[in-house]
């Protein structure tokens, strides 16, 4: 038997167990949605972050776990003239601070696009993983960095790091 939605909320035993029940279908399609989310989605995801560390690194994970989401996230980064791509670039050094080499099969696209940020809070994370990126090629220790980082990469950070210092 079907109750009008009416009948439903208006009893007050029933109330909470709705509530419990679209709380757990609510954040099931979250989750679900979350495996395989579109740039679209990811760009409505990033209006829920903001400047404390917490939700940066809630975003971080779910990248971490879901490497197919670089592509998306680097999309969102740059769409420059767009406030959330700032909240992507914050996203984007706390993967590469925690895995850079998330990055390395983004890298052309990384480094033929850095130039064209240029909103503050975007700017930083930017120069950030870009001394992410030289202080790997220059360690003493092997990684993949050092194998993939080319002339033309290292080229492009320098010029835009350069940038970045004579046009604050």
């Amino acid at each position: 038997m079907r109750l009008p939605a009416a009948e439903l909320l208006g009893s007050g035993h029933t109330k909470p167990m709705i509530s419990k029940i679209l709380f757990i279908l609510l954040n099931f399609k979250k989750l679900k949605i979350r495996k395989g989310l579109t740039t679209t989605q990811l760009y409505s995801e990033l209006n829920f972050v903001n400047a404390t560390r917490e939700k940066r690194l809630h975003f971080v994970q779910m990248v971490i776990k879901n490497p197919d989401l670089m592509p998306h996230l680097l999309d969102i980064l740059f769409w420059v003239d767009d406030k959330l791509s700032c909240r992507a670039a914050w996203i984007l050094e706390f993967v590469c601070k925690e895995n850079l080499e998330l990055l390395l099969p983004y890298l052309d696209n990384f480094t033929e696009q850095i130039h064209k940020v240029h909103l503050d809070s975007a700017v930083r994370p930017i120069a950030k993983i870009s001394e992410f990126l030289i202080k790997s090629y220059y360690s003493k220790e092997a990684n993949p960095i050092k194998t993939i980082l080319q002339q033309k990469h290292q080229e492009k950070i320098i010029e835009i790091c350069f940038d970045y210092m004579i046009n604050d």
